[in-house]
């Protein structure tokens, strides 16, 4: 898929897929989710808590959520980004293969259960795009530059990648360096506020 970079929004280690999704739509969130199952890769891009895009693999689109139906509450890791409206919509605009047609809810656990798989309907194919915006890769963009997507590395490598920006983030002391920000804040503070009291003593003795 080409998405917009978004905002980060946070982490989730070891969440059960469907569980996940359900947090998801309970939040409405509006962005996309990027989650490693075991050796899968999976992208979701929600729209008020509604599954507008899906990735599973080199499947997408329905293909891509009767995966997920027969997935289950494995355990998974993701990545949140949160998204404009208009982030969304380019979005929906330059990846029509991975497009559900009515969003999606998240698959049920105790309500009614997901409908089977559908074998009578081939597996969707994507749609002609130019070369290198293929499905298995993933590439970032920023809005409204469309055109200056920067190719993220190959599909077979993207499981192991997003596993070390997890451990990257999860490795970050958030609140220390909160503190450390806030303490430098501080010294800055002070010491502007003293630079403008000797201004005003040294006018004060001039003749």
């Amino acid at each position: 898929m080409q998405l917009p970079r978004g905002t980060f929004r946070g982490l989730k280690r070891g969440s059960g897929l469907h569980s996940l999704i359900r947090e998801m739509e309970e939040e409405c969130l509006s962005g996309y989710c990027k989650i490693v199952s075991g050796e899968t890769s999976i992208l979701l891009v929600f729209s008020d808590g509604k599954i507008v895009l899906a990735e599973y693999g080199s499947l997408a689109a329905r293909a891509a959520m009767d995966a997920i139906s027969r997935t289950g509450e494995e355990p998974v890791d993701a990545v949140l980004h949160g998204l404009s409206d208009a982030q969304i919509e380019l979005a929906l605009e330059f990846n029509p293969s991975a497009r559900i047609d009515r969003a999606a809810r998240a698959p049920t656990g105790t309500r009614s259960p997901p409908p089977p798989p559908r074998h009578d309907i081939p597996r969707t194919h994507p749609e002609p795009r130019a070369a290198g915006t293929g499905s298995g890769a993933h590439r970032a963009m920023e809005p409204g530059f469309p055109g200056r997507g920067i190719p993220s590395e190959p599909a077979d490598d993207e499981t192991s990648l997003l596993m070390r920006d997890l451990d990257a983030l999860d490795a970050l002391d958030i609140q220390a360096m909160t503190e450390k920000f806030r303490a430098n804040c501080r010294q800055m503070i002070e010491k502007l506020e003293l630079e403008h009291l000797l201004e005003k003593s040294t006018r004060k003795g001039e003749p």
